[in-house]
């Protein structure tokens, strides 16, 4: 099959690399509290692969350990790349979608989806920065704006300046906002604080793109229980993500706001039935006094998951629940990503080729209507 006539697939869940110019963009008064180091070496990375501080602070915060390690890194990118700038130029973005057979893709942040979220930078400082970088990647996907898909970073520690952030990205057609399941200021995502938020993105008709990332400085699930990087990321995304459906569902988010679609993104796929099934027994057995609509019900109707391209348990989950709410995402440019291969893996998966069409394609577009 040439690449020509391969199928074509929309990646729920690719990422940037944020550059020096979306931190110029910071408001005056806030870059005194912004450091910029540059560790690596090599001529091309130099100004492109940095280690960013907010007051003081690094993010992601790397559990202590030598700051150095987060750029070991690079020789494996520039083996992957070997002609550079993947997830950092809109030109070279859109070529390594055509590698990727990936016809358009849903756009999330890397260190943005740390900086909003610490606590200590207080509203102001937290508005700015998801602002700056509303700002820029709508400037990047500018380049081709049906095939690059902003998701918008919002600042939930103020929900007024959160609303006015929804309210300008939904007049530039993002597809949704990112948020992360754990908890700021001791507010869970079922927090009534949020109800606002979750209101206008439903009128917006934009997604809630629910997304983990390791050392946060936010309350995380199994930290406490694990001595390194590795075991950290092993936990957090899974656990987190669960424990985020059951806030939600327990302050009857999805009851209240039943036009909204919640993307749980980069967990694996397997926890979904597991959770769902555990959370349906507890009407079952009558522990739950929960009314409505069952946690199947509610993931069938309003939740989606997202599938790695070499997920090897993709046809167990497709089995145990339906062909309609899980999404391929590719990762890219992450290193966890498999570029230039994940066209290939997802096609080898044993799935029927229309359970392959859901999963790549259409389910992407119901889990982002604006899409």
């Amino acid at each position: 099959m040439t690449t020509e006539n391969r199928p074509r697939f929309i990646d729920a869940d690719a990422h940037i690399f944020e550059q020096l110019d979306m931190w110029d963009r910071i408001p005056k008064p806030y870059q005194s509290r912004i450091e910029h180091r540059f560790p690596v070496e090599d001529p091309y990375y130099h100004k492109r692969i940095f280690d960013t501080y907010l007051d003081g602070e690094p993010i992601p915060t790397w559990m202590g350990q030598d700051r150095l390690k987060r750029f070991r890194l690079i020789p494996r990118m520039l083996k992957k790349f070997p002609d550079g700038a993947p997830g950092m130029e809109p030109e070279r973005m859109l070529k390594d979608f055509d590698i990727e057979g990936l016809d358009a893709a849903a756009i999330y942040p890397t260190l943005c989806l740390f900086a909003p979220w610490i606590p200590k930078l207080g509203a102001g400082f937290a508005s700015a920065i998801a602002t700056a970088y509303n700002d820029w990647i709508y400037d990047f996907c500018s380049v081709d704006r049906r095939r690059l898909r902003p998701v918008a970073v919002i600042s939930f520690h103020d929900v007024s300046s959160a609303l006015k952030e929804i309210e300008r990205c939904a007049a530039r057609n993002f597809v949704g906002a990112f948020m992360r399941p754990n908890p700021l200021y001791n507010r869970t995502l079922g927090s009534e604080d949020y109800f606002p938020i979750y209101k206008a993105l439903e009128q917006a008709g934009m997604t809630v793109g629910i997304h983990e990332g390791n050392f946060s400085l936010l309350p995380t699930a199994g930290l406490d229980r694990v001595k390194d990087q590795a075991g950290h990321h092993i936990v957090c995304h899974p656990l987190e993500q669960m424990l985020a459906f059951l806030s939600l569902y327990q302050a009857e988010v999805f009851a209240k706001f039943p036009k909204l679609n919640f993307l749980f993104l980069e967990c694996g796929t397997l926890w979904a039935p597991y959770w769902i099934e555990r959370m349906d027994a507890e009407l079952r057995e009558y522990r739950s006094n929960q009314s409505g609509r069952a946690p199947s019900e509610i993931f069938r109707d309003q939740c989606f998951v997202s599938t790695e391209v070499d997920d090897h348990f993709l046809p167990t989950v497709l089995q145990l629940m339906g062909e309609d709410n899980v999404l391929m995402s590719t990762d890219y440019p992450h290193d966890e990503s498999h570029y230039p291969n994940s066209h290939k893996l997802f096609m080898d998966q044993a799935i029927s080729e229309a359970a392959r069409d859901k999963v790549g394609r259409t389910n992407t577009l119901r889990a982002y209507p604006r899409f």
